[in-house]
């Protein structure tokens, strides 16, 4: 199923794996927006930041 055509009203025209093609109301659409390079970043950072401290975490538990 792939998305042709979306409206701001809330309408969207479906092409289907078949080959039909519906025009249907969503009733409610979801918008996600796209991160900016700099929450990208911190991101990152938090994950290699968490990554270190549970595997230094481990290391002590295991006693080494």
């Amino acid at each position: 199923m792939s998305v042709l055509w979306a409206s701001p009203g809330g309408y969207e025209a479906v092409l289907m794996a078949s080959g039909f093609i519906f025009y249907r109301q969503v009733e409610e659409m979801i918008q996600v927006p796209f991160p900016t390079e700099g929450e990208l970043a911190k991101a990152a950072r938090q994950l290699r930041a968490d990554k270190a401290v549970a595997e230094e975490s481990s290391r002590e538990e295991s006693g080494c």
